[in-house]
């Protein structure tokens, strides 16, 4: 597998979004966030990077898909952002 994206990257392209990093939550299969849209908030999480050195493609296709049902967004991720 080829890493992706860091799991930097990933942290802060969510909390970009007004996402706040939980790490009362946060365990060390997956990395939890809250926000609240409209009055309603959401807590999410997202897994933790399979490597070392980031996330795959699956992975980041996965998350993507979880951000996307509460409206938020994952991809683009800037290319500079990116290594592996």
């Amino acid at each position: 597998m080829i890493a992706c994206a860091s799991e930097d990257v990933v942290i802060a392209k969510i909390v970009a979004q007004g996402c706040t990093r939980r790490d009362d939550l946060t365990d060390q299969a997956s990395l939890y966030f809250s926000v609240t849209f409209r009055g309603t908030t959401w807590t999410f999480s997202v897994p933790r990077a399979l490597e070392e050195d980031g996330y795959t493609e699956a992975q980041l296709q996965t998350i993507e898909v979880q951000l996307s049902r509460i409206g938020l967004e994952l991809f683009p991720i800037d290319h500079h952002l990116l290594h592996g």
